[in-house]
């Protein structure tokens, strides 16, 4: 006999919809991780780092336009998904958003602080 929460899974959300939504904030992580570093190889190679604007570099400046909206959908698919675990509703699908996104943010936090701090090219 299935329990409760194991029967929502798989009758109101769907399985395929409950690993979606847990796996999909982990996406965007890699794929902001690999276009960050795609985009700093192209940078250097087309000498982006070299041009200033603003007190910080174009290089620098387009990185962090990158990073900004992915990191402000994580943080909203994290807080959106922490509260829908607070109502009597909530499934694991919430539960696995919530985490996922949490670690994707962290994540993509992560990799960005040194792009801030060290030199984008190593001149």
């Amino acid at each position: 006999m299935k329990s409760d929460a194991t029967r929502r899974i798989w009758q109101a959300d769907g399985f395929g919809t409950a690993v979606r939504t847990a796996v999909a904030p982990l996406l965007i992580w890699a794929l902001h991780f690999t276009l960050l570093y795609v985009g700093i190889a192209a940078g250097c190679w087309a000498q982006a780092d070299q041009v200033a604007i603003g007190g910080g570099t174009l290089l620098g400046w387009l990185l962090v336009g990158a990073t900004i909206p992915v990191a402000a959908w994580l943080g909203w698919v994290a807080w959106s998904s922490m509260r829908r675990l607070g109502s009597n509703d909530a499934g694991s699908a919430s539960s696995g958003a919530a985490a996922g996104a949490v670690i994707a943010l962290i994540a993509v936090i992560w990799e960005t602080v040194p792009m801030l701090v060290l030199p984008l090219c190593g001149r």
